[in-house]
């Protein structure tokens, strides 16, 4: 297992940190986040965990902005009840979920003036697909890397290529805390992308036998609201 990445079994809600306010313009401002693994030590990383095989309710979609073309892609928690790994990930996402408004409502964020946010409304990561829940991931085409099981390289597949036909495993990035339109939220990107095609053998709620070289993973946010990144 990557050694950057938070362990679940040991996940701790007061280890966050938030570090630096942008800001954009008046309705539009981020909070960088950061995960301290032990509190005392001086270490500092980012929040990144890694997912094991999900499915995706429709692959990676994309949408146009003013600048650029923008890319996104859903992993479905559908499996949590069969797979303890999807449900340990799916616990923990609900339980920052729940944290980041109690954090708002107690003025626990220094960066924030008292009761800044008071009226506004907090966006969940997790999110109904398809009767499911699923969480949003940002993806940049130039810094995501994506490793192809399937052909045991890592590939320059064309994002819009990635369908419902793949299963994902992923490493995921809670970057940021976003603020817009009376609106709060979290950025989750994916920083890095295993896909494979289903097939009748692939079965995704079991542990597959997959080498050690091959463990890295991915992921990101709601509508994909900040303009900050």
């Amino acid at each position: 297992m990557d050694r950057d990445t938070v362990k679940f079994n040991f996940f701790n809600l007061e280890n966050i940190i938030f570090q630096k306010l942008k800001i954009y313009h008046p309705e539009c401002r981020n909070i960088s986040m950061k995960y301290k693994p032990n509190i005392h030590s001086g270490y500092v990383s980012e929040m990144i965990f890694n997912t094991t095989w999900m499915t995706t309710p429709y692959g990676v979609n994309s949408y146009n902005n003013k600048i650029k073309k923008k890319y996104y892609i859903d992993l479905s928690f559908d499996g949590k009840d069969k797979s303890i790994y999807i449900c340990q990930l799916y616990n923990i996402i609900k339980k920052i979920d729940n944290y980041i408004p109690y954090l708002i409502d107690n003025n626990s964020i220094d960066l924030l003036d008292r009761d800044e946010l008071r009226d506004y409304t907090y966006v969940p990561t997790v999110k109904i697909i398809e009767d499911s829940p699923a969480i949003k991931l940002k993806i940049f085409p130039k810094t995501v890397k994506i490793f192809n099981v399937d052909t045991n390289k890592i590939d320059n597949i064309c994002l819009d290529h990635i369908g419902e036909q793949y299963e994902v495993r992923a490493k995921i990035h809670c970057h940021s805390l976003w603020i817009m339109n009376k609106k709060y939220g979290l950025t989750w990107i994916a920083k890095e992308l295993h896909i494979r095609k289903k097939n009748k053998k692939s079965h995704i709620h079991r542990m597959p036998l997959i080498r050690r070289e091959d463990i890295r993973q991915l992921f990101y946010d709601e509508r994909i609201y900040s303009k900050s990144i």
